[in-house]
């Protein structure tokens, strides 16, 4: 176990403490009975107090009471919020959890070039420090730009280009190709793009098309999806020669 993996155990343990401690403090203060019998300050200690944290509790409350007064009822308050932040200490900030399975590009050690990464593990060390894990998903990678395909009408036809009927290309999808075999740890053998989340729905046929030929491909089940991207396998199902 790391060092930083047990510092945060610990902060969490501290955390828990502090929260029962305020706890039965704010227990003790609210069933506050003046006549309870109570250790240093009245006779009668054998008796069983009225405090609902017992002797310890009708203890604790005479002595703040005494202390502080009213006021007293501040000191569980600040024990709590000091225990929400041991405990909590080591939770991300709201951008860094953002970053959590976002896409990175990493630069390999060996200087050889970049490789496709998503981020599967932040920890922040401190409050300009991060560790981040990242497993990588793909060594090569083609930016592509897809078109989401339009079913031709009956009886009308589009302007040839190249051979192909352009009226059936739809909006741009800008997506990544990854060639096989991706995923380095458990190779994939097949096809594979990265696309918006939301343009992806399973058996959606979309047009990719290359300076010698224009594919219909469809989209097949997904390799991995988060809010913002998702990996998925993909299927030729047509292949037309440019003109």
């Amino acid at each position: 176990m790391s060092r930083s993996t047990v510092s945060r155990r610990v902060s969490e343990f501290v955390g828990v403490a502090l929260f029962a401690a305020a706890l039965i403090w704010i227990v003790s203060l609210a069933s506050y009975e003046p006549t309870d019998p109570v250790w240093f300050f009245s006779t009668g200690t054998h008796e069983v107090p009225a405090n609902f944290a017992g002797r310890v509790g009708a203890f604790l409350a005479e002595l703040s009471f005494q202390l502080a007064g009213y006021a007293a009822y501040l000191a569980p308050i600040v024990v709590a919020v000091i225990g929400w932040h041991y405990f909590w200490c080591r939770v991300l900030d709201a951008p860094l959890t953002k970053a959590f399975g976002a896409l990175t590009a990493v630069k390999q050690s060996d200087g050889t070039g970049w490789v496709l990464g998503v981020v599967r593990r932040l920890n922040k060390l401190s409050t300009d420090e991060i560790e981040a894990g990242v497993s990588l998903i793909a060594e090569r990678v083609v930016p592509v730009t897809l078109y989401a395909k339009r079913e031709a009408k009956e009886g009308m036809g589009g302007i040839l280009v190249n051979g192909f009927d352009e009226s059936m290309l739809g909006p741009k999808i800008e997506g990544l190709y990854l060639p096989p075999p991706s995923r380095p740890d458990k190779p994939l053998v097949v096809k594979t793009v990265v696309i918006p989340t939301y343009e992806y729905a399973e058996g959606r046929r979309v047009i990719l098309m290359t300076d010698r030929s224009v594919y219909t491909v469809a989209l097949r089940q997904l390799v991995e999806q988060r809010v913002d991207w998702s990996w998925a396998a993909i299927q030729i199902v047509e292949k037309h020669a440019r003109g």
